[in-house]
This record gives structure tokens, sequence and C-alpha cells, in this order.
């Protein structure tokens, strides 16, 4: 079966204001019916979920470390065990196949060397690194752990590439893949083959990956200009005309969401927008990027998010 909500929840904090899409009933129990900061879990059979965090372009494995311990808060006796990829540091200007395979390495490694026994595996991914995790999960290395693939959240990942991205951002795209010779992207704007069928973002459009897992969360934001709405939440660009590149986008949403809609698919879809409005008006909030790392270090933004919509998505 396949659901796609959307909700509202409003709240405020010195540095903005936040509209989030919420389900209301999802509001009407609280995350944390025990003290804050309870004492973890530590794995007493032997079993535990692992949850992988990737970072965007350019990032850092710890980037994602503030929702890991906002998440880790909220679910104190969950046996979550956090995978902050490192393999793609320094890396993410390479192809996104050179990234899955890298990331396929690192995480088959460390369930190989863990003396635990892994039963679920849950990913996290922000910026490009949602499709570096799309294309790692599609490896066939990966194959003997697609049963245990749990819940997939999205940060503001870039599903459909950034084309029809605004044109002050996608200048700066353009200049900074000339200067740096980046095959990501060239990727990420379908300019990596002359047919856009014949993209890195098209094929992977036709491989499995979201109807794989039980809880699939896209959340985005309309301050973010860095990826555009549409690609963020999976849904063809108002901006798409009936050219062929509008067409193609057309099909990759088709072939991304239509396998959700198989009566054999368990997977819920449920996608989740914020809009900030920042007081200040610097250099970050004009060029769209305060709302692209608004998930990575607005700790009131993530707690709200969490505590009312993503926690129950991360208990086995």
């Amino acid at each position: 079966m396949y659901f796609m909500k959307h909700f509202i929840f409003v709240f405020t904090f010195s540095a903005c204001v936040c509209v989030c899409v919420w389900d209301v009933s999802e509001t009407s129990k609280l995350a944390l019916p025990w003290p804050y900061f309870s004492q973890r879990h530590t794995f007493p059979d032997g079993n535990f979920h692992l949850v992988v965090c990737v970072h965007g372009l350019e990032g850092h494995s710890e980037d994602l470390g503030l929702l890991r311990n906002l998440i880790e808060a909220a679910l104190p006796n969950e046996p979550l065990m956090f995978l902050m990829a490192r393999s793609l540091e320094d890396r993410t200007m390479l192809s996104f196949q050179t990234m899955g395979a890298y990331l396929v390495d690192e995480i088959d490694s460390f369930l190989t060397e863990s003396s635990l026994n892994c039963t679920h595996i849950s990913f996290i991914g922000h910026s490009l690194g949602n499709v570096a995790l799309r294309v790692a999960i599609s490896e066939p290395k990966m194959y003997k752990y697609h049963g245990l693939l749990h819940t997939y959240l999205s940060l503001a990942g870039p599903h459909l590439g950034t084309v029809y991205s605004g044109s002050l951002v996608g200048a700066g795209m353009w200049v900074m893949q000339k200067y740096t010779k980046s095959e990501s992207l060239l990727e990420l704007n379908m300019r990596d083959n002359a047919d856009p069928r014949k993209t890195l973002l098209y094929g992977l459009s036709l491989k499995p990956c979201l109807a794989l897992f039980r809880n699939v969360l896209l959340v985005c934001c309309h301050q973010d200009t860095y990826v555009p709405f549409h690609s963020a939440r999976i849904e063809v660009s108002p901006l798409a005309g009936n050219d062929e590149l509008g067409s193609t986008q057309q099909e990759m949403v088709h072939n991304i969401l239509f396998p959700l809609l198989a009566d054999s698919c368990q997977t819920e879809l449920r996608v989740y927008n914020a809009m900030l409005q920042f007081q200040s008006t610097d250099v970050d909030v004009l060029v769209g990027r305060a709302g692209h790392i608004a998930f990575l270090d607005n700790t009131l933004c993530l707690e709200k998010l969490i505590q009312t919509c993503i926690y129950q998505y991360f208990q086995t």
C-alpha cells in the first residue's frame, strides 16, 4: 500500500518561525513518556538495529551527529547502533557509482566484523548522500541485507537531480562543476550523457530501492534552494515542459514511486515539508543554504521533527 500524507505544525524560536508538515494525530502522544536522559539500552540479547548516516557534498561523518543524538535521546531503550559513514569524506566529487561502492564496502565490513546480530538496517541521508545511498542499496553486494531494511529517512535529497533549480544556484553549481571536474555534480544535473534516459539518475530510478523499506520519509524545506523542492519530494517539477527532459523526469517519478503501488508492497511513504522564515538576511539565507542545512544544525527544528514525526519509525 502506498501512503503519502501532508501535515502542518507551527513552532517559534528566537532565530526563525518554522512551519513544518506533520500529521496532527502523531502529535497527540508524547515521544518521551520516560525521562529525557534515561540510561541507554546495552543490547542484552545481542541484537541491534543499525542506522547508517551519510553526509552530503563536501561533508563530514559527524554532520548528522546532532540528529543521531536526538534520536538516541528520544528512544533510549531501543537497541540502536549508528554508523556515521566515513568512506565518503573527501570523495563526494567522485561519481555516485564509486561512492556507492565505498559505502557498500564500509557497511559490509562493519556488519561482518560486528560480534552482535543485526536485525534491522535503517538509512539517513542528507543532500546528495541520498543518491549515494540509493546506489549502494542497489549494489549486488547489498542484496543479502535487503530483508533487514526498515526505515529510510531522506533529508533534502535530490532524487530527481538538480534539473530545474533556480538560475543563481544552477549557475553556481555549473561553475563549481567546471572548476572541480566533479562527476557527481555532472550526474546530478543529468549531463553525464547526451541522452537523458542513459544518465545515472534515470538508470537509478529503474532499480528497486524505496519499496524495499517498511518506512520511507522524505523531508524537504521550501527555503532550500540548493536542492529543488520537487526533487526532494520526488514530484514532477512545475517547470517541466513537454520536451525530452520534462518527459524523462515524469518517467523517473513513475519509475521510483510506481513499485509502491503494488498490492504486495508494505512500504509507508510520508512527505514532510518545512517552511522556515528567518529573521536575519545574511548570505546563507539569501542563497538558500540556511534552509538546506537546517536539518543538520537547527536543534529546535530537529527536536520537533523527531518528537512529533520521526522517532516511531526507528522503533522495531
